[in-house]
């Protein structure tokens, strides 16, 4: 089975949270019937994107970064550039924007938001409004390591109790990650203790 395909099998058996993430896999699911090219940028008018809920080995803190250009505390994430390893993206992309390399992932999807991202230029390119379909999983980092930001695309970086999470970022695409994790925590903690989830930045 090829890595798309079997990522769509990963997508289609999920079971989402509340309604409104069952809308958010509907529509990623529905991406596949629209574009060849789902996990490209090259696919405007939306596309596949990999982010990190980031926590420390205790379950009770997460990792954030000040996004440079929406001003916004986040999850780390991006593109994935055509590869249709998703949770390897949401593992890149958390090494690159924060210098960390004490990482686990936890290759199972966690959660799911579609949401619009505002016309901007990059590289000198006119990106038009289009949608990131964002795949989310867990990422186990260790609290103590050193923080190395990628200054050209953030303003800081740092760990927050949940509750400080929310305060600074209320949006609900992020909340309900929190909500997640807090009201099942054991269960994420056994798929963090699963060896077959588990892939570290080493391997």
């Amino acid at each position: 089975m090829s890595g798309k395909n079997q990522f769509l099998e990963a997508l289609k058996a999920y079971e989402p949270f509340d309604e409104t993430e069952k809308k958010h896999q509907d529509r990623v699911i529905k991406l596949f019937d629209e574009t060849d090219i789902p996990f490209s940028r090259e696919a405007l008018a939306g596309h596949i994107t990999g982010s990190a809920f980031v926590v420390n080995e205790r379950f009770d803190k997460t990792f954030m970064i000040l996004h440079k250009k929406l001003g916004l505390w986040l999850q780390p994430g991006g593109h994935c550039d055509g590869d249709p390893d998703v949770g390897i993206t949401a593992l890149r992309e958390t090494e690159e924007e924060a210098g960390l390399k004490d990482l686990t992932l936890i290759n199972r999807i966690f959660d799911v938001d579609v949401h619009p991202v505002p016309e901007r230029t990059k590289n000198g390119k006119l990106e038009p409004e289009h949608f990131h379909h964002d795949v989310r999983y867990l990422i186990i980092a260790n609290e103590d390591e050193e923080i190395t930001i990628q200054e050209d695309e953030i303003d800081g970086a740092g760990w927050f109790t949940f509750e400080e999470a929310i305060e600074k970022t209320p949006w609900r695409p992020f909340s309900r990650m929190v909500d997640k994790l807090k009201s099942n925590r054991d269960f994420y903690i056994e798929w963090a203790n699963d060896p077959m989830l588990r892939k570290t930045s080493k391997s």
